[in-house]
C-alpha cells in the first residue's frame, strides 16, 4: 500500500464521515464502513498508515464544518478498526479478537465523551433529567422520559457493544472474501457469553437492591444500567443460540417459515426467552452438549 493509497483511503474515510453528518439516519452504516476500512488498512499495512488516513478523514469534514469534532469521531472509530486489524493480522483466537474489540470500543467511546465534555464544557449525561418542556405532558410520558434518561449510559454502552460486534463480523467477512486472511474465524451462531458474564447481572442486581435500601440512589441507577446493558448482551447471546438451533432443524421450509412468523408476532415473548436462553447457555453451553449427543447418535 503506497502513500498515495493512504491519501485515497483517507479521502474515502472523509467522505464516509461527511455522509454520516449529512445523513444522520444512515450515520451508523457510514461509521461502520469506516471501521471496516480502518481494519482493512491496518491488516494490509500498519497502524501508522491507519492513523494517517484518520488525520486526513477527520480533517476533510472538519475543515468543511470548521469544527474539531469530526476528528475525534474519526479517531474513535478508526482506532476500533485498527485494534481489529492488529488482532486479525496476528491471527489471534476469534473470541480474543472480539473481546479486545469490545473493550477497545467501550474505552474509546468513554474517552470520546470525556474529551467532548472537557472541550465543550457540556455534561455528556446532562440529559439525565426531564426537560422543562415535558412538564405539561401526561405523567406516563414523563415517567418514560425519566426512565430513558436514567438508562442513557446503558444505551451508550449497548451502542458501543453493537458497533464492536457488527464491526468484528464485517471485517472478518471482508478479509475472508478478499482471501487475504486464512486464520481462525468465528460464526455468529457460535458466539456465546462466557459463564463469568453472569456476574454482570449479579452485580447489577446487588447495586439495584442496595440502592433502594441502604446506598445512595445513584447506586440503584447504576444497577439499572448494568442490568439493562447486561440483559441486552445476553439477549444477543440467546439470538446466536437460536440461529445455531435454527440451522440444525431438520424440518421443511414451511415449518421454518412458520417459526419466523411466530417470532414476528410474539417478539416480546421471544426476546425474553432469548435473554433467558443466553443466561442459561453461559453456564450450560448447549452447543457442546448438542454436538456430543449428535456424535453419540
Amino acid at each position: 500500500m503506497s502513500n498515495i493509497s493512504v491519501v485515497v483511503y483517507g479521502l474515502l474515510g472523509g467522505i464516509l464521515v461527511s455522509a454520516a453528518a449529512v445523513l444522520p439516519v444512515l450515520g451508523f452504516a457510514f461509521y461502520l464502513l469506516y471501521i471496516v476500512l480502518a481494519g482493512y488498512i491496518t491488516y494490509r499495512k500498519t497502524v501508522l498508515h491507519t492513523l494517517g488516513t484518520v488525520l486526513i478523514a477527520g480533517s476533510l469534514p472538519g475543515l468543511l464544518a470548521f469544527d474539531w469534532f469530526p476528528l475525534v469521531v474519526v479517531l474513535t472509530f478508526g482506532l476500533t478498526g485498527a485494534v481489529y486489524g492488529l488482532c486479525f493480522k496476528n491471527a489471534l483466537a476469534p473470541g480474543t479478537t472480539l473481546a479486545a474489540g469490545i473493550v477497545a470500543t467501550g474505552v474509546l467511546w468513554g474517552l470520546n465523551f470525556w474529551v467532548t465534555a472537557m472541550i465543550t464544557g457540556d455534561d455528556p449525561l446532562e440529559m439525565a433529567a426531564v426537560p422543562p418542556e415535558m412538564e405539561g405532558f401526561p405523567a406516563e410520558w414523563q415517567q418514560a422520559v425519566e426512565a430513558m434518561a436514567v438508562l442513557y449510559p446503558a444505551s451508550v454502552a449497548i451502542s458501543a457493544f453493537c458497533t464492536a460486534l457488527i464491526a468484528f463480523f464485517a471485517i472478518q467477512w471482508v478479509l475472508t472474501r478478499q482471501k487475504i486472511y486464512q486464520g481462525p474465524s468465528l460464526d455468529f451462531s457460535e458466539w456465546r457469553m462466557p459463564w463469568g458474564g453472569i456476574w454482570i447481572l449479579i452485580i447489577g442486581l446487588v447495586l439495584l437492591l442496595a440502592g433502594d435500601q441502604w446506598l445512595p440512589r445513584a447506586a440503584a441507577d447504576a444497577g439499572k444500567n448494568i442490568l439493562f446493558a447486561g440483559g441486552f448482551v445476553f439477549t444477543v447471546s440467546g439470538l446466536a443460540l437460536f440461529v445455531f438451533l435454527y440451522r440444525r432443524l431438520q424440518v421443511s421450509k414451511f415449518w421454518r417459515l412458520m417459526t419466523v412468523i411466530f417470532i414476528i408476532f410474539y417478539w416480546p415473548i421471544i426476546v425474553t426467552a432469548m435473554m433467558l436462553a443466553g443466561i442459561v447457555d453461559a453456564v450450560y453451553d448447549f452447543r457442546t452438549r448438542i454436538r456430543k449427543k449428535g456424535d453419540k447418535a
